[in-house]
């Protein structure tokens, strides 16, 4: 994580993060003054970003637009400092969600990019060869985790899959095993229930960024297979739009909808249901 990126975890009011931001290049580049960062939020005024730290001027829609793409944040922290400048200005949110919403998205965020990463053992390399392995892993379940049974079910693939996916993730430190007295087992049963080691992985940070760009890809070629078979049918979903934008617009629309998705997921995900669902965007110009 950088600096920049750790100064926004650590600020609980986006003034706070604005102030803090200047300091930090001030140390880098001592002329970096306030009017330095009014240029980088497209405001004409010299003044105007200190006046924003002061509470004396109220940050906009464009100069927060600005901001993104001129600080280049990875996704999930243009998502924080979106959610930051919310929380102050809800009626910026294009959601209009309501304070406390927006305090619970960032809070969640937050520990969520503050925790420490999943400590993973053997070569993700070798986890990523099985295309569906987030598949087996979202199958299984809760706390309790699942067995190969339920997990088929979920999942509909082949147990011989199923299994070496198994195999992969308890080597990679992701799943361990327990039979149905919660002693640990080393070998396959049909009581033997598989435990997700953490809710959530986030693929990104699990090997190198060109895994999951593979990954990625070949899910979209999946789903191509997919809307062969199915794309009349009411229950799969098979979207696509074009609409026109404002090219410095691209960061925050990007961040938003990555914003949304991921909160689409977390509030409709079931740990008890019956099957596993793909959800793949892309957005771009």
């Amino acid at each position: 994580m950088s600096k920049i990126q750790s100064l926004l975890c650590e600020a609980e009011d986006y003034r706070e993060f604005l102030e803090a931001l200047v300091s930090f290049q001030k140390q880098r580049r001592p002329k970096y003054s306030y009017a330095q960062l009014s240029k980088d939020m497209g405001l004409a005024s010299r003044n105007a970003a200190r006046e924003i730290i002061r509470s004396q001027r109220r940050i906009t829609a464009r100069s927060l637009n600005t901001l993104l793409v001129h600080l280049k944040l990875p996704s999930d922290c243009a998502k924080l400092l979106l959610l930051l400048v919310y929380r102050s200005e809800p009626d910026l949110d294009p959601h209009k969600r309501n304070v406390a919403q927006l305090n619970g998205a960032w809070q969640k965020l937050r520990e969520k990019m503050t925790a420490r990463p999943l400590q993973t053992e053997g070569d993700p390399q070798k986890l990523y060869r099985h295309m569906h392995w987030p598949r087996v892993y979202a199958a299984l379940g809760d706390s309790q985790g699942a067995t190969l049974a339920a997990i088929q079910s979920r999942c509909q693939l082949p147990e011989k899959t199923i299994s070496d996916i198994l195999e992969a993730l308890v080597a990679c430190q992701m799943v361990r095993t327990a039979d149905n007295s919660g002693k640990a087992t080393s070998h396959s049963q049909t009581n033997t229930r598989y435990v997700a080691t953490a809710a959530v992985v986030n693929m990104r940070h699990l090997g190198s960024s060109s895994l999951f760009k593979k990954h990625y890809q070949n899910g979209l070629r999946h789903l191509i297979g997919l809307s062969e078979e199915a794309f009349d049918d009411p229950n799969p979903l098979f979207h696509a739009a074009c609409f026109s934008i404002r090219s410095e617009d691209l960061g925050r629309l990007s961040a938003e909808l990555s914003e949304l998705l991921s909160r689409f997921a977390t509030e409709s995900e079931d740990p008890q249901g019956d099957r596993v669902v793909r959800l793949s965007a892309g957005l771009s110009l």
